[in-house]
């Protein structure tokens, strides 16, 4: 890695000040008393700039056959030491190095302009170059573990929180040893640390959400307060042209079904790992979706015709007045002429809550990384350091709390996120959304709800057993 001499200064001079404050009175120096150093990003970005100091001497020694542990620390004093002198000289003079590259896996094609934009900025400041690259697999840690194999695996990599125990029990990723507690309470939801807490650690730094909301026509209709609402409205509406269709939303994916059990359903605890916690027949999950089924004889809408990708060609062609959408619709809204706008995921009755799930996108430290301290020090900047631009970039919605949201839509979304519940990442939880499928369309069919949810329980009980 190629790192500026500004940068090597200010790492040098946080070392004087480190070794000044040790040498004061020894009876200074007996004080037991912690006094906690709030984490900024300062203080990581120093704590990393040090530590990729050190990984190069290392490099160097090894490369240089020296096994002189004192003689390489003297020296990378004096190379320091000699950089700070000569900084005025030459701010932009860099120090030979090992490697001047790191490299970050992605597999959204609409993550590049925010990715490109980020690396950018990220060599401009440290001088160590970004290769991102779109890495489309069908399996992306199978993709990573088979690169690591032959030593070509990515320093740092863009991965969904539902893959984040397989990474973490697959070795391909490290934890989070850098955001301490009440960094993450200052700059994050709790949603995303949950998100990205898996075993007894976090692993990853978040950059970025998906999750669902309502979006209506406000030129024919008015923001539901409930689902009942938008019934109620579908019965009133006259179409003379018979040009509209009034609500849609992918029956036939449990992520956005969950709506109707999110209320009162728990899909294994806040991180989404607790076998423990599951359930999905109580009482009031019942109750809701007998209400899912009986939205069936209203609506008129079968599953085959309600697929996700239909219906943004629906709202591209300004056709539907109700819909459930992801983060995804908001590029369609700003290339085409409507008057769609938002509102927060509704209730389903007066009486009858909903909920909803959501994803995170983290950046994901390998530890086969040729720089530990340099793929750190990447992810936490898109993932905080950066997140100011995201929205502008590609209309995706930055996890990041402690940033200025001046769009209607990034500052919703980001409201219905923290108030969701994290998609789970145990590895038997595949099993659940197949099966949760089949149930939700037979219960959608007029198959009997409670025998439905309970065989549901059972199977997926028995596979966490």
């Amino acid at each position: 890695m190629r790192i500026k001499k500004n940068v090597i200064q200010s790492v040098f001079l946080l070392g004087c000040a480190m070794l000044l404050s040790g040498c004061g009175k020894q009876e200074e120096a007996t004080t037991t008393e912690e006094v906690y150093v709030p984490v900024t990003y300062e203080s990581m970005e120093q704590t990393l700039l040090a530590e990729m100091e050190q990984e190069l001497a290392e490099k160097e020694t090894f490369s240089s056959g020296n096994t002189d542990e004192t003689d390489t620390t003297e020296q990378l004093v004096t190379d320091v030491t000699e950089a700070d002198t000569s900084a005025s000289e030459d701010s932009t003079t860099e120090t030979s190095t090992v490697k001047d590259s790191i490299a970050f896996w992605y597999e959204d094609v609409n993550d590049l302009e925010y990715i490109k934009a980020a690396a950018l900025a990220f060599e401009e400041r440290y001088g160590i170059h970004v290769d991102y690259i779109l890495h489309e697999d069908a399996d992306i840690l199978a993709a990573i573990n088979d690169a690591n194999a032959v030593g070509t695996g990515p320093d740092a990599y863009m991965l969904s929180n539902d893959l984040l125990q397989k990474a973490r029990l697959s070795g391909l990723v490290d934890k989070n040893a850098y955001y301490d507690e009440q960094f993450w309470a200052d700059n994050f939801p709790q949603v995303a640390k949950n998100a990205l807490s898996s075993g007894i650690g976090v692993y990853g730094y978040p950059v970025y959400l998906d999750t669902y909301f309502m979006l209506y026509d406000q030129d024919l209709a008015g923001e539901p307060v409930t689902i009942e609402n938008v019934l109620e409205f579908s019965e009133k509406f006259v179409d003379d042209d018979n040009k509209k269709e009034i609500f849609k939303w992918d029956i036939s994916d449990p992520f956005y079904n969950f709506m109707f059990l999110g209320g009162y359903a728990s899909l294994l605890g806040a991180s989404g790992e607790d076998a423990s916690q599951f359930d999905v027949t109580n009482e009031y999950v019942v109750e809701s979706m007998t209400y899912f089924q009986s939205m069936h004889e209203i609506l008129s809408m079968e599953i085959e015709d309600s697929s996700y990708a239909k219906i943004k060609n629906k709202i591209k062609k300004h056709k539907l007045i109700y819909a459930i959408c992801k983060t995804d619709i908001l590029p369609i809204l700003a290339s085409t002429e409507n008057s769609y706008k938002l509102s927060k995921l509704p209730k389903l009755t007066e009486k009858l809550d909903s909920g909803s799930l959501s994803i995170t996108y983290a950046a994901c430290v390998n530890p086969y990384a040729d720089s530990l301290s340099a793929a750190n020090l990447f992810s936490i900047f898109l993932s905080y350091e950066y997140s100011q631009e995201m929205f502008a970039l590609n209309r995706k919605i930055a996890t990041r709390s402690s940033i200025t949201r001046t769009d209607e839509n990034d500052i919703l979304i980001f409201e219905q996120y923290t108030q969701s519940n994290t998609i789970p990442k145990a590895l038997e939880m595949g099993d659940f959304w197949t099966y949760s499928e089949l149930a939700f369309s037979k219960i959608w069919e007029g198959e009997d709800v409670k025998t439905e949810l309970t065989n549901l329980q059972e199977l997926i009980r028995q596979r966490l057993n």
